[in-house]
């Protein structure tokens, strides 16, 4: 008999592909760490450490860990193992400030990756750089009304870049962090902050970028264009320990462009108050919200997404979403979205939600997007029928 036949892709797969559960890497020029505190060790498998080299049989014990490993703008991966758990316990706790990572969870059902916040309100995961994924990771609320489970974070300088020294001479707000993407008149398109030199750490002082350059004294800021949280588990413990929201945008305007979340579940318990799935402070651009089921007992919330005063959605896709509501929001604002523009665009198809308003109004009037099919029931065991009415 002849060799057996390997299987052979050459053009790849566009979408990527699991083997398994396991996600199978293609070509790409990062590294890969892995991440395990759990006590189910395979054969020559150390324990977890922030001291180990982050290999499968040496992992790193912490996300905040893993990061420090990584590099910039280098598409790295950090691959985490079933079993593991976090608790972030403050504001301050966990920022993720490295751009270009991706976080992949391991597992399935409760052996998913656990990363669970509480201790106080303010427990949140920053989100201080560009292009940062979560996959498959459960997210679980654990004291009351957590005021976001992610908050995009910008900082905003004054500083200037001579070859590839960024120096900063006024911190206008935030802090600066090895990692994170930088934008501003003249600077190149992906520059990054890849060590700090000299100074108060994250403020006025000295770094190194990784492209050189010439950019004169002028106001630069940190972006998170690009964050990702896809096929993850949001949950609450109870009615009383519980996520007010799940992700915060920035209120720079574009400092969040290109958020995506997808293919997630989102179970909210609280039974009284607003809770959303997205805040949006800022004008941005390019928002994809796709293939979640989302779910909220609340019976006095205001809509799903806010949009701040006078803020801006463009590009803005929210196709084939899942909406279970208790919520009794007048229908004079809308309970899925509520904004005050006129001049947002983008597109609302493949929808479908239970509300109870018995005039329904999905999104704030004149808003400016475009539907395709929307559906909505507000009596159980009852199909729903397509809102707005249909242009005829």
């Amino acid at each position: 008999m002849g060799a057996p036949q390997v299987s052979n892709f050459p053009q790849g797969f566009v979408n990527g592909v699991i083997l398994k559960g396991q996600p199978i890497l293609q070509a790409q020029p990062g590294k890969v760490f892995w991440l395990s505190n759990g006590s189910s060790l395979e054969a020559g498998e150390v324990q977890g450490a922030d001291t180990n080299r982050g290999t499968f049989f040496r992992p790193f014990a912490t996300l905040a860990g893993a990061l420090t490993m990584c590099t910039p703008g280098n598409g790295d991966i950090i691959f985490v193992k079933p079993g593991h758990s976090e608790t972030i316990s403050s504001a301050t706790a966990l920022t993720v400030n490295m751009s270009d990572v991706s976080v992949v969870g391991l597992g399935t059902g409760l052996q998913r990756p656990l990363f669970t916040l509480g201790t106080a309100a303010t427990a949140t995961i920053n989100i201080s750089a560009a292009d940062v994924t979560f996959q498959n990771i459960q997210f679980v609320a654990n004291f009351a009304n957590i005021t976001a489970l992610f908050t995009h974070v910008q900082a905003s300088v004054t500083a200037a870049i001579a070859g590839n020294l960024l120096t900063v001479s006024a911190v206008g707000s935030g802090t600066l962090g090895i990692g994170n993407t930088l934008s501003g008149t003249g600077v190149s398109v992906g520059t990054h902050i890849i060590a700090q030199l000299t100074g108060t750490t994250g403020g006025v002082g000295t770094y190194t970028v990784d492209i050189s350059q010439t950019v004169a004294s002028g106001t630069i800021t940190t972006l998170t264009t690009g964050f990702t949280l896809d096929n993850c588990e949001v949950r609450d413990t109870s009615a009383i320990l519980n996520f007010l929201n799940v992700v915060t945008l920035s209120t720079v305007s574009n400092a969040s462009d290109g958020l995506t979340i997808t293919n997630n579940l989102v179970n909210s318990l609280a039974t009284s108050g607003a809770v959303t799935l997205l805040s949006l402070l800022g004008t941005t651009d390019r928002i994809l919200i796709q293939g979640n089921y989302y779910q909220s007992l609340t019976t006095n919330a205001g809509a799903v997404m806010p949009f701040a005063t006078g803020k801006i959605a463009t590009a803005f896709r929210l196709l084939g979403n899942r909406f279970n509501l208790q919520n009794a929001a007048g229908t004079a604002t809308g309970y899925l979205i509520t904004t005050n523009g006129t001049t947002n665009t983008g597109f609302i198809d493949g929808n479908f939600d239970f509300a109870l308003p018995t005039t329904p109004l999905p999104i704030t009037l004149s808003s400016g997007f475009a539907y395709g099919l929307h559906y909505h029931t507000d009596a159980a065991d009852k199909a729903g029928y397509l809102v707005p009415v249909a242009d005829t």
